[in-house]
């Protein structure tokens, strides 16, 4: 009997002895986040630099939080978008990371700028750090002009020190610049489909077009000369395009390419004006993407809206697996009053049709983004019916 106490006694000792390494060594390809240190990124001091500097961790950042005062914001982890190219000839490539699934935080670094987004108690926020400050001004300043209430409330653009990032209330922005009766609508517009052609097995020499497609989509973004979007916001946008894409096909190969041209809306107060006099352009032999016009979607952003719509696009006009896609227009604002109308305006080009919002005493419901006139749109098709059509086009 005394034997077996000590043998008992003996594997107790082994046991706890293998439980305590277990606390200290985690086995191969676990999560070993409960050993990371918590990074920290102050919101009111970050500098571009800084930003660099924590993407340079990988394709993964985990435990990052972010503070602002009372405002602490926690991600377990932030993952790099893979699939994805944005490009353009006046701009390097665009690196984006978000948060887990439906998790409202992103983070963008382009050559220029370092951009934080995240909601918080229910209100949007935007940080912006930049390698050149006049551009936040500019920036500030294109509101102020526009939009003179916005010189008298002091919460939406704030600086906790000179040369410190941009804070952003954007909640409050659309709130403060939309009035009661005025919305961020847009109008799809039916057009006539001619017959499919059988596709040519043939290579184009227009930029990242290939054919035959597989799981390659194309995206052309032309800013408008007459009014020029800020270049965090049209990315921010973008952003929100590439999660409502990926989240219904996951293995989709998204380039988008940006460029400036000289071409302006034709008409600012008429987005159904603007959208034909573009795809009339676009047509023409003066359009600088002539094997990209008719075959991939092709969008004119500006920074403000057409009279009261936020957007305009031709409905399901694109097929990833047709060659000719003679109508895959749209024209969008890309200020964050109007949320992801370039991912709403895409989605109409891919077959989606507007949606109802949640109803209001689901409150804690964000709204589809086909929702016509919303505060609440999230970057996500939950429609059934349209998350078959998107899906269909995709393929």
């Amino acid at each position: 009997m005394r034997l077996n106490v000590k043998n008992f006694i003996f594997l107790a000792g082994v046991l706890l002895l293998f439980s305590c390494r277990e606390d200290v060594e985690m086995p191969e390809g676990g999560d070993s986040t409960t050993t990371q240190e918590t990074r920290e990124l102050n919101l009111q001091s970050f500098s571009y630099t800084d930003v660099q500097e924590l993407l340079k961790g990988g394709t993964e950042i985990r435990n990052l939080q972010l503070t602002d005062g009372e405002i602490v914001k926690k991600i377990a982890v932030l993952k790099k978008v893979e699939g994805v190219e944005v490009a353009g000839l006046d701009a390097n490539d665009a690196v984006f990371y978000v948060g887990a699934d439906e998790d409202s935080t992103s983070i963008i670094l382009e050559n220029s700028y370092a951009s934080i987004k995240f909601k918080h108690n229910g209100s949007e926020l935007g940080y912006v750090a930049v390698t050149d400050q006049s551009e936040l001004e500019r920036s500030v300043e294109n509101y102020n002009e526009t939009f003179p209430q916005t010189r008298s409330v002091s919460n939406l653009f704030t600086r906790s020190a000179a040369g410190g990032p941009l804070k952003i209330d954007i909640t409050a922005l659309s709130h403060t610049l939309l009035s009661e009766g005025e919305s961020s609508e847009c109008a799809p517009v039916a057009v006539e489909q001619s017959e499919e052609t059988e596709a040519p097995v043939q290579t184009r020499s227009a930029y990242y077009t290939q054919w035959p497609r597989y799981n390659r989509i194309t995206i052309h973004v032309l800013r408008d000369a007459g009014n020029r979007p800020i270049e965090w916001e049209l990315t921010w946008q973008l952003n929100d395009l590439i999660t409502s894409l990926k989240d219904i096909r996951p293995d989709l190969d998204i380039r988008i390419w940006r460029s400036s041209t000289s071409y302006s809306s034709s008409n600012g107060w008429n987005g159904r004006e603007s959208l034909s006099a573009f795809r009339n352009y676009c047509r023409s032999s003066g359009f600088p993407l002539k094997e990209s016009a008719g075959h991939d979607i092709i969008c004119l952003v500006r920074w403000g809206s057409y009279g009261s719509l936020a957007g305009c696009a031709y409905t399901n006009t694109y097929k990833l697996s047709r060659y000719d896609n003679a109508s895959a227009y749209g024209v969008c604002a890309t200020t964050p009053i109007f949320a992801r109308t370039v991912a709403h305006e895409v989605g109409h080009i891919l077959g989606a049709n507007h949606v109802a919002g949640t109803p209001w005493w689901k409150f804690w419901l964000n709204d589809d983004v086909m929702a016509p006139n919303s505060g609440k749109l999230a970057p996500y098709h939950w429609n059934s019916q349209n998350r078959n059509i998107i899906w269909n086009n995709l393929h």
